[in-house]
C-alpha cells in the first residue's frame, strides 16, 4: 500500500465517522460541498508532503555543485538553483555555500559505496535520473532505506572532515581533538588531522533537518519513518566518528625511526561502508 493510499485512507475514515456521529459537528450539519472541499484540501496537503518527501538533498551527487567563488556577481544564488534541499538545507546553504560542494562528494561517496555493498543484490543501489535519486523504493520503510539513509550521512562527515584538514572550508581546519592518553611520551601529537569533530556536527545540523522540519502527529506511522530516518542518520555518522583513528609518521636518520608525529585520520571509507552492511545483514 502506497503513502498516498494510507493518508487517503485515514483522510476518508475521518470524514465518515464524522458523518455518522450525531452531534459531532457541534450542531453545525456541513454540506456536501464543504466536505467535499476539505477532503480536496487534506488531499491536495498529502500529495504536497508525498513529493516533497520524494525529493532528496541526495541529488547533489547527481548534480556537481560549483564552488561559490566560480558564480558571477549578481548571478542567480546558487542555493536557489540546487534541487532537493527543505527548507531548513536550504537556510544552512546560504549560511556555509562552500560546504555544499563537499555534501554533493558526501553523498556521492556514499552512494557508490552503497553500489559496491549491493552489486550481488536485486537492489543494487542503482540510482534514478531526477531529485529523488533513488526512486520509490525509499518510501518504504525497509533495511535498504536504513542503509541508505546511514551510509549517504556516512558519506558527508567523511567529506566534511577532510575538506577541514585541507583547508577548503574557512569556519574549520586541523582536528582539535586532544592528545590520546595511550599514545607514548616521546612521540608528537600536533600533525594535520581529519577535523572530524566539525564534520559531525556539520553532517548532523544538515543531514537531519529535513527531517526534524517534519510536523506529523505523535505516534503516527508517519512519525515512526522521521525517528527511523533520524536514528539511521546517527548510526552512519557515529560510524565514521568511531572509527576514525591515530595515524603516525616516522621522523630519523635512515628511516629509524626515533621520532613520530602523531594526528587524528578518518578510517577508509570502504572500511565504514563495511561495518555499516555488517549491521544491515544483522538487522531484523
Amino acid at each position: 500500500v502506497s503513502t498516498l493510499t494510507l493518508h487517503f485512507c485515514f483522510l476518508q475514515g475521518t470524514l465518515l465517522w464524522k458523518l455518522s456521529v450525531p452531534g459531532h459537528w457541534g450542531g453545525l450539519r456541513p454540506t456536501m460541498p464543504s466536505l467535499l472541499l476539505l477532503f480536496t484540501a487534506a488531499l491536495l496537503s498529502s500529495w504536497a508532503q508525498l513529493l516533497t518527501d520524494a525529493n532528496s538533498w541526495w541529488s547533489l551527487a547527481l548534480n556537481p555543485v560549483q564552488r561559490p567563488e566560480m558564480f558571477i556577481i549578481g548571478a542567480q544564488p546558487v542555493c536557489s538553483q540546487l534541487p532537493g534541499l527543505s527548507p531548513g538545507q536550504r537556510k544552512l546553504c546560504q549560511l556555509y555555500q562552500e560546504h555544499m560542494a563537499y555534501i554533493g562528494e558526501g553523498a556521492k561517496t556514499g552512494i557508490k559505496e552503497c553500489q559496491h555493498q549491493f552489486r550481488q543484490r536485486r537492489w543494487n543501489c542503482s540510482t534514478a535520473d531526477n531529485a529523488s535519486v533513488f526512486g520509490r523504493v525509499m518510501q518504504i520503510g525497509s533495511r535498504e532505506t536504513a542503509f541508505t539513509h546511514a551510509v549517504s550521512a556516512a558519506g558527508v562527515v567523511n567529506a566534511i572532515s577532510r575538506a577541514c584538514r585541507e583547508g577548503e572550508l574557512s569556519t574549520c581546519g586541523c582536528s582539535r581533538t586532544a592528545r590520546p592518553k595511550d599514545l607514548p611520551r616521546d612521540w608528537l601529537w600536533g600533525g594535520c588531522g581529519d577535523n572530524v569533530e566539525y564534520g559531525y556536527r556539520f553532517a548532523k545540523e544538515f543531514v537531519d533537518a529535513r527531517e526534524r522540519e517534519k510536523n506529523f502527529a505523535k505516534g503516527s506511522e508517519e512519525q515512526g519513518r522521521v525517528l527511523m530516518n533520524l536514528q539511521n542518520n546517527e548510526a552512519g555518522r557515529r560510524a565514521v566518528y568511531k572509527m576514525a583513528d591515530v595515524a603516525c609518521k616516522c621522523h630519523g636518520v635512515s628511516g629509524s625511526c626515533s621520532l613520530k608525529t602523531c594526528w587524528l585520520q578518518l578510517a577508509e571509507f570502504r572500511k565504514v561502508g563495511d561495518r555499516l552492511k555488517e549491521k544491515y545483514d544483522s538487522a531484523a
